[in-house]
C-alpha cells in the first residue's frame, strides 16, 4: 500500500499522492473490507480474520503451550494473571503520560473532551470493566493505579477463548494492515501539501473517529492525522514507522514534536475523574523524585531527558552486518528491476 510519504522532498509528489489515493480508494470500493462496528472487537480471538483485517499474522492456536509456533506477547503485555485466568504473565509496562494525553482531543463546539472506547481497549485505568475478560467470574475490573496494556490481552482460556491461551501463548492475530490504515492513508493523501483538509477524504478520517464515539472533525491538519493515527493503532507496532515517514519530509517539524513530548517521564498514579478526564499523581512520600508540573497533573521527571536529533533517530547497522556486506554504509541507488 503506497503511503504519501514525500521522502528527502520538502514538497509531497502530486504523482505519489495521486497513486496513494487511486490505491488507497481501490482497497476502499473493492475490497468487500468495512470497518467493525466494535473497536473492541479487533482484540479479541473470535474477530480474527474479520472484515477490517486486509493483511494479519495468524498464529498456531493450542491448549498446550509450544515454545516454537507460539505468538509470546500475551505474558510480555499483561501485568495481571487475574486477566489470563490465572495463566503467568509478568509484564510492568505502562501507557506512557504523553500516550495518554492523546486521548483528550478537541470537541466539535472546540471543548476539549476526553474518548474512552480506544483508550479502554488499548490500555486500563482504574474502574474500567470488560465483561468480556474473565467471563466465567462475570467480567474483569481494573482496580489499580497505573495504565498497564490492554490490547493483545484477549483473556483467559476457557469461556474467554476456547481454552487457547497459555503462558506465552497466544490466540490472536497480529495485523500487519486493517481498513482504518487505508481509510487514513487516503485522508493523508488528500491533504497533501496542503495545510488543512475539509473536502474529500475527510469523509474516512471521520468514519474512524465515529466508529471510536468520538464528534467528527469539520477539517483537519497533519496534526490531526498524527494524533489520529498514534490512537487508533496504539500498540500494533506500527506509529514509529510513520513518525520517521513523516520525519523525512518534514525533518524539523518532526524533531520539534517529538522532542516536546514527555519522553522518560513517568507517573505514581493516573487518576479518572467525573468526566473520563485522565490526571497524574505524584506521591509526596517519594521526596527524592524531581516533579514537574502540566495541564494534566504532576510528572516525574527522567534522570537524564532524551534528545533526538538527525543523528540518532535512525539506528546504525550493525557493525557484523556491515562488515559482511559494506555495500551497506554506501549511498543507495537506483537499480532497474525489468532488466
Amino acid at each position: 500500500m503506497p503511503r504519501p510519504c514525500g521522502w528527502d522532498k520538502a514538497q509531497r509528489d502530486e504523482a505519489d499522492l495521486t497513486q496513494a489515493k487511486k490505491y488507497a480508494l481501490d482497497v476502499i470500493e473493492n475490497s468487500g473490507s468495512k470497518l467493525l462496528d466494535d473497536y473492541h472487537n479487533l482484540f479479541k480471538y473470535r474477530y480474527n480474520n474479520n472484515e477490517e483485517s486486509l493483511l494479519a499474522c495468524q498464529w498456531y492456536k493450542s491448549t498446550t503451550m509450544q515454545w516454537y509456533v507460539c505468538n509470546a506477547t500475551i505474558s510480555d503485555l499483561c501485568a495481571d494473571s487475574k486477566m489470563l485466568g490465572g495463566v503467568m504473565c509478568w509484564s510492568a509496562l505502562n501507557a506512557s503520560p504523553d500516550m495518554l494525553m492523546q486521548y483528550r482531543y478537541k470537541g466539535s463546539n472546540g471543548a476539549y473532551k476526553w474518548e474512552v472506547t480506544r483508550r479502554d481497549a488499548s490500555f486500563c485505568t482504574n474502574g474500567v470493566h470488560y465483561d468480556y475478560i474473565a467471563i466465567a467470574d462475570g467480567g474483569y475490573t481494573y482496580e489499580g493505579s497505573a495504565a498497564p496494556i490492554k490490547k493483545g490481552v484477549v483473556g483467559g482460556p476457557n469461556d474467554d477463548n476456547d481454552g487457547f491461551v497459555d503462558m506465552m501463548c497466544s490466540p490472536l492475530n497480529t495485523y500487519i494492515i486493517r481498513l482504518a490504515d487505508v481509510y487514513l492513508i487516503y485522508a493523508e493523501a488528500c491533504l497533501g501539501n496542503n495545510s488543512s483538509l475539509s473536502g474529500e477524504g475527510l469523509q474516512y478520517f471521520n468514519a474512524v473517529r465515529r466508529r471510536a464515539g468520538i464528534d467528527e472533525a469539520a477539517s483537519i491538519t497533519l496534526e490531526d492525522i498524527i494524533r489520529e493515527r498514534r490512537v487508533e493503532f496504539g500498540m500494533e507496532y506500527m506509529n514509529w514507522y510513520s513518525m520517521l515517514e513523516w520525519y523525512k519530509w518534514k525533518p524539523n517539524f518532526m524533531l520539534n514534536y517529538l522532542n516536546n513530548q514527555y519522553r522518560g517521564f513517568t507517573y505514581n498514579e493516573v487518576r479518572v475523574g467525573m468526566d473520563n478526564e485522565l490526571s497524574f499523581y505524584h506521591n509526596p512520600d517519594n521526596d527524592w523524585e524531581e516533579v514537574v508540573s502540566t495541564e494534566f497533573g504532576d510528572l516525574v521527571a527522567p534522570d537524564v531527558t532524551p534528545v533526538i536529533t538527525k543523528d540518532n533517530i535512525f539506528l546504525p547497522y550493525p557493525e557484523a552486518d556491515v562488515i559482511q556486506n559494506p555495500y551497506l554504509k554506501r549511498e543507495p541507488e537506483h537499480y532497474n528491476f525489468n532488466e
